[in-house]
């Protein structure tokens, strides 16, 4: 069984839950997998999304496998019924003997009839994998949104924060853009949480989440970054550009309290800002831009600090 390539033993699994009763989610699909090529099972309830997230890649990729082959295996039919239906077209032009024109009609008749049935089989076996496909795509849709989506908020979380991050990053390098980063502290959210409790603060997150996500461009990113922390990525903008930016972003926060049991709460933050230069590692821009923000912390918050780009070594 070992030997099975990825596209066969994918749909001997697919077949083995078919015969079992079995839906083929991707905790199911993937057991099967592994019983059929004998590889060591994984602990399936791990709570480890990027685990999941990886599982289910590597179950798409073996589907995705079976659908080829299940292609190539329809257009090399299709290829030798073309070539034997020449051959035999070519005899029988040669032969003048009714007899063997007829046996080679019959012989012609009965290779039709097999790749028929062969194109029939082939057919329903790709529509199979192919809807199995589409029912792992949307297990792999759900444990995307899992492994990077903040669960309170609603923003992208760390992982998601940084995965939008390597995108933006890249295409700065490739477009030869600015790009710039900042991170915000809402400012006494202990107190907050201290005097109101734990379901006020969530209030106030969520309407942090909601307001800045409303006051930024379509083309801005916005993520939470931990706790009381939030971070923007602002493409083709240099860190003055952000600076202001941002600092619009914060005005707009202390003019919009959060309401909760008709009760109003001010929000106030403070940020610092730094744009990323080709060749720094995303985390080296983020931790910038955090001591940007311990800076303004210090100086008395609701403002925004802009680090200066560091020099290049040459």
């Amino acid at each position: 069984m070992k030997d099975l390539s990825p596209a066969e033993a994918a749909q001997r699994a697919l077949s083995a839950l078919a015969a079992k009763g079995l839906p083929p989610t991707a905790p199911n699909f993937l057991s099967q997998f592994r019983e059929i090529t004998g590889t060591a099972a994984l602990p399936l309830s791990s709570d480890d999304a990027k685990d999941r997230t990886e599982q289910v890649l590597s179950m798409m990729g073996t589907l995705l496998d079976a659908v080829t082959h299940a292609s190539t295996g329809l257009q090399n039919d299709l290829a030798a019924f073309s070539r034997e239906t020449h051959d035999m077209i070519s005899k029988v032009a040669q032969h003048t003997d009714p007899e063997a024109a007829n046996e080679l009609f019959h012989a012609l008749s009965a290779s039709a009839s097999w790749l028929l049935h062969e194109l029939s089989t082939t057919r329903r076996e790709l529509s199979d994998t192919q809807s199995q496909l589409a029912k792992v795509r949307d297990e792999l849709a759900q444990a995307r949104d899992l492994a990077l989506a903040d669960a309170l908020t609603g923003l992208p979380n760390r992982r998601g924060l940084d995965f939008a991050l390597t995108h933006e990053m890249a295409r700065t390098r490739r477009n030869k853009l600015p790009l710039s980063v900042a991170i915000l502290g809402l400012d006494h959210f202990k107190v907050i949480n201290d005097q109101h409790g734990h379901a006020v603060g969530d209030v106030v997150l969520r309407h942090v989440a909601a307001l800045i996500k409303q006051k930024l461009r379509t083309s801005d990113i916005f993520a939470r970054y931990g706790g009381d922390e939030f971070a923007v990525i602002l493409p083709e903008t240099q860190y003055g550009g952000g600076e202001i930016m941002v600092s619009r972003l914060l005005d707009a926060l202390k003019r919009t309290p959060a309401i909760w049991e008709e009760q109003l709460f001010t929000v106030s933050a403070s940020a610092g800002v730094t744009q990323w230069f080709p060749g720094e590692s995303a985390q080296a821009m983020l931790d910038r831009a955090d001591q940007a923000l311990d800076c303004a912390k210090r100086a008395g918050h609701g403002r925004v600090v802009c680090a200066a780009i560091p020099e290049i070594a040459k």
